[in-house]
């Protein structure tokens, strides 16, 4: 029987240190990584929903709206009904969630300095490319599935 570590293990080992180091980091500037990633996403896609939100964080709809709670009471977001539906909220970043972000990037660019660093451009570019098409490969599978 061969002894070596599974795969699966390995990239969830990485995903733990990798989280744990940047839930750390981001305590500094008062966030957490929920609220990091929900800020990185307004700030790379504008307005969505709270729903929308949730989705993509791959969190409870209550969880997504504790998050957001959170980050409008430090003034880093703000929600607006739609302009089409006045029942959905929208969330989008402030200029003080904007300059958060900022900060948070650089943080995030350090720390993957940190853990990536060793690898040539091409083998990070491969390791990319890679992860993406497991990603594809495990939402085709779910949708299979259902």
């Amino acid at each position: 029987m061969n002894k070596e570590a599974r795969t699966i293990y390995l990239i969830r080992r990485v995903q733990l240190d990798s989280s744990n180091a940047l839930q750390e980091r981001l305590q500094s500037v008062g966030l957490t990584s929920s609220q990091y990633t929900a800020i990185s996403m307004l700030g790379h896609r504008g307005e969505l929903s709270s729903a929308a939100l949730a989705r993509k964080l791959k969190i409870t709809p209550q969880s997504m709206n504790e998050v957001i709670a959170t980050l409008e009471e430090k003034k880093l977001v703000s929600r607006e009904e739609a302009l089409d539906n006045r029942r959905v909220l929208l969330v989008k970043l402030t200029a003080a969630g904007r300059r958060q972000l900022d900060a948070c990037d650089e943080i995030v660019d350090k720390l993957e300095e940190e853990f990536l660093g060793c690898l040539s451009r091409k083998e990070l570019t491969a390791i990319r490319e890679t992860l993406l098409k497991i990603l594809d490969n495990a939402r085709t599978a779910a949708e299979a599935d259902s």
